[in-house]
């Protein structure tokens, strides 16, 4: 085993699928580790040969792109350059290393990395407007919202914005705050209209179909897929003392969904909504 100490030992990286890359920087408890031989990368500087027992991450389950294409690596980046790149990726996956195992080997992931920055942002309603039309490029889906009007009681702001205040009173979790994206992805094609009034009676249903689609395409698994969909397609269901008893982890993730939808609403027409999240969250805190 031994740390690259040039160019070439990136091409012979590149050529093996059977090799892998690990830094000093992710501990190697915190990623799927695998026993094996590999070659390991310091990128800070190339050290000499070091003896390890096991190594992290095989490179089809990296999904860097800029380990994809061997020529980009050896030809056209420069060495300096590239290594900076990937310590910009390896501190993103760091910090949020529990994305790694919901990723499928032909993930975007550079569509999650910036997703991830947008919707982690300390005011992310700004971010969401400032970088919108990557948003929009990585998620066409979402201008469907913009300007859709409830017409209903309940509400006081269109589609889109209701999502955006929503999201300003979301906890800085990014499970809760992309299930808080999408929850109403699908009430421009969920609703019927009644004396100048419109129901979304199905539209947490519909919201989970386009959301689960556009979670596989950037390439999450089935089992991330299940996770944000439950929250999506139950943020308007009662939470049940079962519910609760059965998974109280995500029990909780679904009344944080609900709360911040909740608040989101009409001012004036939230008072038995707050008394279900106050009777709710009680509930699960007591468990």
């Amino acid at each position: 085993m031994h740390f690259f100490k040039d160019k070439s030992d990136l091409l012979y990286l590149a050529l093996n699928a059977n090799n892998c890359i690990c830094t000093y920087d992710i501990p190697c408890d915190l990623l799927e580790l695998n026993k094996g031989i590999g070659y390991y990368l310091d990128f800070y500087n190339f050290r000499n040969i070091r003896n390890v027992d096991e190594f992290a991450i095989p490179i089809d389950q990296l999904h860097f792109s800029n380990l994809l294409k061997v020529e980009k690596i050896i030809n056209d980046m420069d060495i300096d350059e590239w290594l900076n790149d990937f310590n910009n990726n390896v501190e993103i996956i760091y910090r949020n290393n529990y994305i790694l195992k919901y990723l499928v080997p032909n993930a975007n992931v550079d569509n999650i990395i910036d997703l991830y920055n947008i919707l982690m942002a300390d005011d992310v309603v700004l971010k969401i407007n400032n970088n919108f039309a990557k948003l929009a490029q990585i998620i066409p889906e979402l201008k469907n919202m913009m300007g859709f009007e409830h017409k209903h009681p309940h509400h006081h702001l269109d589609v889109w914005q209701h999502t955006l205040y929503a999201l300003s009173l979301a906890v800085p979790d990014f499970d809760i705050r992309l299930a808080l994206l999408l929850h109403d992805i699908g009430k421009p094609f969920s609703y019927f209209e009644q004396d100048g009034i419109r129901h979304f009676p199905n539209h947490p249903e519909v919201s989970f179909k386009i959301s689960y689609n556009i979670l596989k395409r950037l390439g999450f698994n089935d089992e991330y897929l299940e996770k944000i969909g439950y929250l999506i397609k139950y943020h308007d269901k009662k939470i049940s003392l079962e519910d609760i008893n059965n998974n109280r982890t995500l029990a909780y993730s679904q009344y944080l969904v609900q709360e911040c939808d909740a608040l989101a609403h009409h001012p004036e027409k939230i008072g038995k909504r707050k008394e279900y999240l106050e009777n709710t969250k009680k509930l699960i805190l007591k468990k």
